[in-house]
């Protein structure tokens, strides 16, 4: 199913730079939404996409801006 979302993906938008897309692109993406954008558990990240440590899936996050930072800290704070 990852192989063919790149084509699928070009041909419903006409954009055949999607095609240059592979596999490892997807995964990381997939991890990097989840992880970074939708701050889920590491560990459910690596269950669910198969990887067997975290320092695999270490690379995919972002490091945090300062803004995070404050911000993170704040939510601890405030409860």
């Amino acid at each position: 199913m990852v192989r063919r979302t790149p084509a699928r993906t070009a041909e419903a938008t006409g954009d055949d730079d999607f095609e240059k897309v592979s596999t490892y692109d997807v995964r990381r993406r997939f991890a990097q939404r989840l992880l970074v954008d939708e701050q889920m558990n590491p560990h459910v990240v690596m269950a669910v996409g198969g990887w067997d440590s975290f320092a695999a899936i270490e690379p995919y996050l972002n490091a945090p801006s300062e803004d995070v930072i404050d911000e993170a800290f704040q939510e601890v704070e405030s409860r």
